[in-house]
């Protein structure tokens, strides 16, 4: 390819969706096939370096165009850092699939990283819950460490390119962070009160993590949901599929251990809608698409409220309202320390600060009842670096896009064909829509709605 500055506009995005793809399919290859994994950016290099980023900046144009080029520059530079940092990304995926740690189960065992955190949400055994921590705290130190040579090659590429943080590049709200600590602080009582009510009920392992993820996993609200999960199963929930009709969806689905398994594929129906009708519009990729993308998220946290709320249980899954009234307020109680998981996150993930370890021991102790072990510092799972402050933008914005919806298309708005237009029209819009207001406040009030 040649240089940006010899290309028009319409190429240079052509050629930024086709790196982008490139890098998406990279991040895939490490999920699923570390060893296997090999850089995807080096043939995308003209839409991928210095060079290319000094030469759309400098460049002239009509003023009309200024919106597109600056979009085509955050993109050039976003792949500019991915590419620098790859391979450091292959190696720290390496580490974590090294079947180094020893479990203490039935049987010892060696196993990897990432292994064991899988296995610690899968299980339905207290004991073998900790064992599994257990063993990824014996290999924390080690993943935490290649994580920081990965957030050093990152650091340096933004500085190269004249960005003093991710945040300056990507443009995320400055509000992130105070909101984060905000909500935590508005929710403590009431999470403090559900480890309770866990405790009361005897349940396994209350006021510990292993306790918290096991009740997560919302075993005991089964009624109504499909035993199997896929993409058929969720417009099912909807009434069918008129609603994503035309759109080419890639729905990332988990396996299904509990009723948040489905809320967990809502959150990624909903992101996969909204990245799917920009996809399918006339607007410019790198208009319609963005590196954090956080009205992604937010549609995904739209969809992914509707398991707490009853009028889904009855209307999306059929089942009756003392039924649907229980289950929603189980998994209401997953979505409250998923949102606070999502707060500890973004407050733990500023890229130009190392990790601090009272910060790590009192967020940790907030969220689930006491603090990780410290060989967790550094190393606690997490979907993308870049990602955390994104998500918890989304979701601090979430709940005014999900009433605008219920009061314009009433409660059961996922089932109302004019509600899937206006998402539709939405999603096929730019990425970078005017901002909602962070308000954790609101959140946090809904919450205790839910769970009072």
């Amino acid at each position: 390819m040649n240089s940006v500055s010899d290309i028009g506009l319409e190429a240079t995005d052509r050629a930024v969706s086709r790196a982008v793809a490139a890098s998406a399919a990279f991040r895939k290859s490490l999920a699923d096939d570390p060893p296997g994994a090999v850089g995807s950016l080096a043939g995308h290099r003209p839409v991928s370096g210095q060079q290319a980023l000094t030469a759309l900046r400098e460049r002239g144009g009509v003023s009309q165009d200024a919106e597109w080029r600056d979009a085509l520059c955050r993109w050039i530079a976003v792949l500019a850092v991915r590419r620098v940092s790859e391979q450091a990304e292959i190696d720290l995926a390496q580490v974590e699939a090294e079947r180094t740690a020893r479990v203490h189960l039935e049987v010892d065992r060696m196993v990897a990283f990432r292994e064991a955190w899988r296995e610690l949400v899968t299980t339905a055994s207290p004991r073998d819950a900790a064992a599994w921590l257990t063993a990824a705290a014996d290999r924390g130190q080690v993943v935490a460490s290649a994580r920081q040579e990965v957030r050093a090659r990152r650091h340096e590429a933004l500085v190269r390119l004249g960005y003093a943080s991710w945040a300056q590049l990507t443009g995320e709200s400055d509000a992130v962070a105070s909101s984060a600590a905000d909500f935590l602080r508005a929710t403590d009582d009431l999470a403090a009160e559900v480890r309770r009510e866990a405790t009361r009920a005897e349940r396994p392992a209350a006021g510990t993590f292993v306790g918290a993820v096991l009740e997560a996993i919302a075993r005991d609200a089964p009624d109504g949901f499909s035993a199997r999960l896929t993409l058929h199963t969720i417009m099912d929930m909807f009434g069918g599929s008129e609603g994503s009709r035309g759109l080419r969806l890639d729905v990332p689905l988990p396996r299904v251990l509990g009723a948040a398994s489905f809320a967990r594929a809502l959150v990624s129906f909903g992101a996969a809608f909204r990245r799917a009708g920009a996809a399918s519009g006339k607007t410019p990729f790198a208009l319609a698409s963005d590196a954090t993308f956080v009205d992604a998220h937010r549609f995904g946290f739209v969809f992914g409220a509707l398991v707490t709320d009853p009028v889904f249980h009855r209307k999306g899954l059929g089942v009756v309202a003392r039924v649907a009234d229980k289950q929603a307020r189980i998994v209401a109680k997953t979505a409250l320390l998923h949102a606070r998981t999502l707060a500890l996150q973004a407050l733990m993930s500023r890229e130009d600060t190392r990790p601090d370890r009272a910060l790590f021991e009192e967020l940790t102790h907030r969220v689930y009842g006491h603090a990780l072990p410290a060989t967790l510092l550094g190393a606690f799972p997490r979907a993308r670096f870049e990602d955390e402050a994104a998500r918890a933008e989304a979701l601090f914005s979430s709940l005014a896009m999900l009433r605008d919806l219920r009061e314009r298309f009433d409660e059961d708005w996922f089932k109302n064909p004019r509600a899937w237009r206006s998402l539709r029209a939405r999603a096929s819009g730019p990425a970078r829509i005017p901002a909602e207001p962070l308000d954790a406040a609101s959140l946090a009030r809904a919450f205790e709605e839910s769970l009072g």
